[in-house]
């Protein structure tokens, strides 16, 4: 009901995240819970690659990180 209204809760950032296949996080907002799912998975998730920072805005660069199939 939340997500079908257009709010976000915690409980939904975490179902998103185990359902996703491609994370694209621009890298100033990968911290906290995300950080600890992804990067301490192991054997999980794969980071493709770091796209070039948009301007001169610092930590804009978005983080592709896919799940390994």
């Amino acid at each position: 009901m939340l997500a079908k209204n257009g709010y976000w809760n915690d409980e939904l950032d975490h179902q998103w995240a185990k359902e996703a296949d491609i994370f694209l996080v621009e890298e100033k907002y990968l911290s906290g819970w995300l950080v600890e799912y992804i990067y301490h998975s192991e054997g999980v998730f794969d980071e493709k690659e770091l796209t070039p920072q948009a301007g001169c805005r610092e930590g804009s660069n978005i983080i592709i990180i896919e799940r390994i199939p």
